[in-house]
């Protein structure tokens, strides 16, 4: 249960999942399917965020990178995938859906805390 409320809480602060556009309404996909989809489930506390951006493809399809700004995450509970682990690196992307302007998921900031659904890059350590 502990877990299903730390997981819920922090939805806000997800990073890493990219909200889809379907009749110009934003939204985020089920949780179900987030979970499912996710590397790595995390509770964890943003120790820097790297001042140097990262440049990478957005997704396995691109052909064109975008800057990535990484934020280092100590892991203060882990949930699936993060064993033995005690910090990993979170990629930021674009805070814009393409073609709407509209705000894309939420900047992690030094000192916060965040329940995270994470998803390997494909390419980057991050």
């Amino acid at each position: 249960m502990r877990f299903l409320v730390l997981l819920m809480g922090g939805l806000l602060a997800v990073v890493g999942v990219s909200p889809r556009l379907h009749a110009g309404v934003m939204y985020l996909p089920p949780l179900s399917l987030r979970v499912t989809r996710s590397d790595c489930i995390l509770v964890g506390t943003v120790t820097a965020i790297e001042e140097k951006p990262v440049r990478a493809i957005p997704h396995r399809s691109a052909t064109e990178k975008v800057d990535f700004q990484v934020a280092v995450i100590q892991i203060n509970e882990a949930y699936l995938g993060a064993a033995g682990l005690t910090t990993v690196r979170v990629g930021m992307g674009p805070r814009t859906l393409v073609g709407r302007g509209e705000p894309g998921p939420s900047k992690l900031v030094k000192g916060q805390q965040a329940c995270l659904l994470l998803v390997a890059h494909p390419r980057e350590s991050f």
